[in-house]
This record gives structure tokens, C-alpha cells and sequence, in this order.
């Protein structure tokens, strides 16, 4: 299965630092690149869903109190 090509711009010191990666490594430079870009999109996600119930009026909130109690601590 072939997967889509895609170009950016990027910073020389960022580039710098992917090169140096991948002599240490020997693994793709791509593959770097293409894991952290899976790990940025999943945290931007998981900050989505958080702010998208902190918005949502229906969604119980839960004060530290209540998680402390919950905890024993």
C-alpha cells in the first residue's frame, strides 16, 4: 500500500538535529518524523476532548475535594 508524500518547510537546527538522529541511529529520518508527528496530533486531541468538556455545561465537574475523598487521601 502506498502512502502519500507530503513537503514542509522546516528549520535548519531542527533539520540539523533529525540528521544527527539519524547518523546515531541509522533508522529513517522519516520514521522520526512520522512518530512524532502521530504523538503531537494525539496530544492535540486529547487537549481537544479535554477543553471539549471543560465547555460542556452538561459535564460534571469534580473539585479536588471530591477526588481526594474518592482517593482515601
Amino acid at each position: 500500500m502506498s502512502k502519500p508524500n507530503v513537503s514542509f518547510p522546516i528549520e535548519k537546527k531542527w533539520l540539523k538535529k533529525l540528521e544527527d538522529l539519524h547518523l546515531k541511529t541509522e533508522a529513517k529520518k522519516v520514521r522520526f518524523i512520522a512518530k512524532a508527528l502521530r504523538a503531537y496530533l494525539e496530544e492535540i486531541e486529547d487537549a481537544q476532548i479535554a477543553l471539549d468538556r471543560l465547555r460542556d455545561p452538561r459535564d460534571k465537574r469534580v473539585s479536588k475535594e471530591e477526588i481526594r475523598t474518592s482517593l482515601g487521601l
